[in-house]
């Protein structure tokens, strides 16, 4: 479900295309069900993919029941496969949510999800760049909120003015919550079928996409031949309290914590209950974390919303359990790497609008009093009570009970969201399968090539036996039991990997450096020219500062730029124990820089390096990778 949204924000770049506008009643639109094709523009994993894809807008009425209602817009992208096999049938990937979206990504991954079978995903009503398109920044706001500066009383005022905010513009727009939610996000992946000429198809649901597929399973069995259903966001009747999942979930960390010796022995009293324990804590005593604009509150709420964030990929699950230690330490320097990540969401990783107008429509346990136990709160941070604002209870997704066609379930021993699957699967069916993957988080197929391979092999044969024995060679990245928590890394290293551009002050000390090195090397070339010296006597203080000035700008982009997905983790709080020095090159090149113009000031090129290592000094510095944060 939810943590989807958190998954795709730390795991992609962000890559935002000018908003569509809404398609307003009247307006001179395509009939509904028009496929119309529009320039592909997106980020690319590799220029050779623009060849194989192809962007369109679907019309879709609002409501079927009432045609002057008028249209919405779904973006739709197909990527053709890289190995194309006649009659092959594709594969709709229907996103997690609700709210988010998947067209603006579909260009940065290389790998067929079945080889042999084309791709074909749409941004589900009002996320992405489907329309409508409202509340654009409200989720980022929300997450910010968690942490409110002024503490716990304001941060809750700030959410429900962001929520109230939203729902003002929602309705300013002329729209209708009960033009959203699962029926309808069926109907259109129906329409879509139809408008690409698809006789049937297979399906791969992620989060709440799975929601939609076991829906569409249910209602139009002889469209689909297969569903791959990853991260089950079940009915009501398997939903548990917050604090229920994330027991699970600590639980699963917790026994495997103790089978390993070192976090074991550097967290001997991580467990659920150390969990709970954090939480009442700072409920009752907020902890104040930073000073300044970077001043955050944390109380028990903020600490499950960050446990959720932080568990959305494998490595940062394995750091709760130095996440839960710092809680209940009150360890402020370590914790404000993590909390970071709550004000630092990617500002278009879903809609809230779409959100609670689809979840408050699907879900009659919003509208029954379920309260802050309630999954939704870690979301809006309020009770779910405020759907009641938003619209009444509508048909709610139905899951096949059996299936009518193969079905294969994943789910994450490490997932956040964690409903009981056997029961789930069991209802299914004997077309219906479970594996467990014991050491990935939510949307299992990020945990490695194992369990993609093993979504590969069921879609391209869905009634074939699969052989699951890399499910039990799977290992778990390394605990994280130390960091060293500098702010300033931390600042730059999130910029980074978020994908977002470079601030000008680091593009500023890259430059510098460059043209450091460059001065340098023209001075050493035309010193040895004119000299008779040795190698070594020859080498002026240009060719030192440009030396240093490259180093201060390559030690720490070998870090930031690592595929290792625990360097993600550690970088969230800080950096490697025994790497606290790294930071300190930044200040290296001022030093340099100040030799070279003291020693040749005659020489332009001398000139040129020294004064490039003092402008690559202060980039790094402003760009936030300085060892004083």
């Amino acid at each position: 479900m939810f943590p989807t949204i958190f998954r795709y924000a730390a795991l992609v770049g962000a890559f935002l295309l000018p908003a569509p506008t809404l398609a307003q009643p009247g307006s001179d639109l395509p009939p509904a069900g028009s496929l119309i094709d529009e320039p592909c523009e997106m980020a690319l994993a590799e220029p050779a993919l623009a060849r194989r894809l192809r962007c369109a807008r679907l019309h879709v009425m609002r409501d079927p029941a009432d045609p002057a209602a008028g249209l919405f817009e779904i973006a739709v992208e197909i990527r053709r496969s890289a190995t194309p096999k006649e009659g092959a049938a594709p594969v709709l990937l229907l996103h997690g949510g609700p709210g988010g979206q998947m067209t603006r990504w579909i260009g940065m991954g290389v790998r067929d999800p079945a080889p042999g079978h084309d791709l074909v995903t749409f941004d589900m009503r009002g996320g992405g760049r489907s329309t409508p398109r409202v509340c654009d920044d409200a989720f980022s706001r929300l997450m910010a909120a968690f942490v409110h500066r002024d503490g716990p009383l304001a941060a809750a005022a700030e959410r429900q003015r962001i929520v109230a905010e939203c729902r003002a513009e929602f309705l300013a727009a002329g729209l209708d919550a009960q033009h959203f939610g699962t029926v309808p996000n069926v109907a259109d992946a129906e329409a879509l079928r139809q408008a690409l000429g698809i006789e049937r198809w297979l399906l791969l649901g992620e989060s709440y996409g799975t929601t939609v597929a076991a829906h569409y399973l249910a209602t139009h069995p002889g469209r689909i031949e297969a569903a791959v259903l990853d991260s089950l966001y079940p009915a009501d009747e398997h939903i548990l309290p917050t604090a229920e999942m994330q027991g699970r979930l600590v639980d699963r960390l917790a026994a495997d914590c103790r089978a390993d010796p070192s976090c074991a022995a550097r967290f001997p009293d991580f467990g659920r209950a150390q969990l709970d324990a954090a939480v009442a804590a700072l409920d009752a005593e907020p902890l104040v974390v930073g000073r300044g604009d970077a001043r955050r509150v944390l109380d028990g709420l903020a600490l499950r919303q960050l446990v959720m964030v932080v568990a959305s990929f494998e490595a940062g699950a394995r750091s709760l359990p130095l996440l839960v230690d710092a809680a209940s330490r009150r360890d402020a320097p370590v914790l404000a790497g993590p909390l970071s990540m709550l004000s630092g969401s990617d500002d278009d990783a879903a809609n809230l609008a779409a959100m609670l107008a689809t979840d408050c429509r699907d879900r009659a346990r919003h509208h029954a009093g379920s309260g802050m136990a309630d999954p939704l709160t870690l979301l809006s941070g309020l009770s779910s009570s405020i759907c009641g604002e938003w619209t009444r209870h509508g048909e709610a997704p139905r899951w096949p009970q059996p299936s009518a066609v193969p079905v294969l379930v994943l789910a994450g021993g490490y997932d956040s969201f964690q409903p009981n699957a056997p029961v789930i699967v069991a209802a299914m069916g004997d077309l219906a399968g479970l594996i467990e993957i014991p050491h990935a988080a939510h949307v299992a197929r990020g945990a490695g090539a194992c369990v993609r391979d093993l979504t590969s092999a069921f879609l391209a044969a869905p009634t074939a036996s699969l052989e699951t024995d890399c499910v039990a060679t799977m290992q778990g990245p390394a605990f994280l039991t130390a960091v060293t928590a500098l702010r300033g890394a931390v600042s730059t290293a999130q910029v980074l990997t978020r994908g977002e551009p470079p601030p000008a002050a680091l593009l500023l000390a890259i430059g510098a450096a460059l043209l450091s090195v460059l001065a340098a090397l023209w001075a050493w070339i035309g010193r040895r020219r004119l000299s008779h010296m040795s190698a070594a006597a020859a080498l002026p203080p240009a060719w030192m500062a440009g030396t240093v000035s490259l180093a201060a700008v390559l030690a720490p982009a070998v870090l930031l730029v690592s595929t290792d997905p625990m360097a993600s983790a550690v970088l969230g709080y800080g950096l490697p124990a025994g790497w606290a020095w790294l930071p300190w090159l930044s200040l290296l090149p001022a030093f340099a820089g100040a030799a070279a113009l003291l020693r040749g000031a005659t020489r332009w090129s001398t000139r040129t390096a020294g004064t490039a290592a003092i402008a690559c000094t202060l980039g790094l510095v402003i760009a936030g990778w300085s060892p004083i944060g």
